[in-house]
């Protein structure tokens, strides 16, 4: 399992990882954060990068934050 440490700005023009340096990322999305669409939106785009099922990232801290905790879950 890895663990990363995420900011994330929502409502940007477009879905992208701005900069990654060991476990921080910064990330842009597209979607508001509005009914959880952010989080979605992270996830899908995260595990796109990692190449990964969208089931193996779980935010463990900051779900209603822009600083976030994600984990990577292996299998």
């Amino acid at each position: 399992m890895k663990t990363y440490r995420v900011k994330l700005s929502p409502g940007s023009k477009e879905n992208k990882i701005l900069e990654e340096v060991g476990d921080y990322l910064k990330v842009s999305i597209m979607a508001r954060p509005v009914d959880g669409k952010a989080n979605q939106a992270l996830i899908e785009l995260l595990s796109d990068h990692f190449n990964c099922r969208r089931g193996q990232i779980v935010i463990l801290k900051g779900a209603a934050s822009r600083e976030k905790l994600i984990q990577l879950l292996e299998g």
